[in-house]
């Protein structure tokens, strides 16, 4: 399995030469990829992050692995597997955790506090694409629900939230989460689904995932109804970070230098068709959830990347 690091992206290799186009005194300064990595380091800053020992691709490496863990906004379904059930004492904060889910409200009060932790690494997130939630129904001053020993256990998508169960806390290891996904949403599982082989070894019981897990090794699995499965969480690298987000990092590494050199070009095209003056130009990052654009001055907005609805 390669590490996060050595699977880096080493900042484009192909990128233009200090990514400058020269034409006659003209220059044109465009370096997206820096300026996301400078509005990570901001955001780390402002989150009391050090990233001091961090090079600029673990940097994104870590931000992305942060982000995954955090539920965005949006409206969502409900739906429960066929054995869920919900401790009574518990129910009030699962009806407020769904209220919340179903009204697109943030629901990171219900979440982990580790979310706020940075360099955290989730193991049920990145073996089992599952989150997990707290059902306490009364905010503290912390900004989180009251802590419940017993936790939500779900997957969460755009569109729908799929509520595996309610687990103790620490059963982040039970192989019947996995069967549960399989019998109910067997869709979510076909992604990672390996067909046509047979596997040697497939852990059996909770402490042999346990072990693997801990020892950041990436295992497939075989359920109970025949099908084998890589991790649906992505897995991790050797040295324990999401594997989904170092390919993440790298994706947008080397997306946003392939950009550079399309902005520039648009910019010199605009220059000889004169709806632009011929002078020197730096173009700055400007990122949401759904726009990646490239700003030149207050003359010109590049769109390079829309979400698509």
């Amino acid at each position: 399995m390669l590490s996060a690091r050595s699977v880096g992206f080493h900042r484009c290799q192909t990128r233009l030469s200090g990514l400058l186009r020269y034409a006659k005194k003209m220059k044109i300064t465009c370096d997206l990829y820096s300026e996301w990595i400078s509005a990570i380091r901001q955001e780390f800053t402002k989150e009391g992050f050090d990233y001091s020992g961090l090079g600029d691709q673990d940097c994104a490496i870590q931000w992305q692995s942060w982000n995954r863990r955090i539920v965005p906004p949006g409206s969502r379904t409900i739906e429960k597997a066929d054995t869920f059930s919900c401790p009574a004492e518990l129910q009030a904060g699962l009806d407020g955790l769904e209220e919340a889910f179903t009204n697109g409200d943030n629901v990171k009060p219900w979440q982990s506090k580790l979310v706020d932790k940075v360099s955290y690494e989730d193991g049920l997130l990145n073996d089992y694409g599952v989150l997990h939630f707290h059902l306490g129904d009364t905010l503290e001053g912390n900004g989180y629900m009251k802590r419940t020993g017993p936790l939500l256990f779900a997957i969460v998508r755009d569109a729908a939230v799929y509520e595996i169960g309610v687990y103790g806390h620490g059963a982040w290891y039970e192989l019947d989460i996995l069967n549960i996904i399989d019998r109910n949403w067997p869709f979510l599982l076909d992604p990672v689904t390996i067909k046509a082989i047979d596997t040697a070894y497939s852990p059996k019981t909770k402490e042999e995932v346990k072990a693997l897990r801990d020892a950041n090794v990436c295992s497939i699995i075989s359920l109970d109804s025949g099908r084998i499965v890589m991790p649906i969480g992505g897995g991790v690298a050797t040295d324990g970070t999401s594997n989904d987000a170092v390919h993440s990092a790298d994706y947008w590494a080397k997306f946003l230098c392939d950009a550079d050199k399309l902005v520039i070009e648009h910019i010199e095209e605009c220059i000889r068709k004169g709806t632009l003056p011929a002078k020197d130009y730096q173009v700055h990052l400007h990122a949401t959830a759904t726009e990646i654009a490239a700003i030149v001055e207050d003359k010109l907005r590049i769109i390079v990347w829309r979400k698509q609805a």
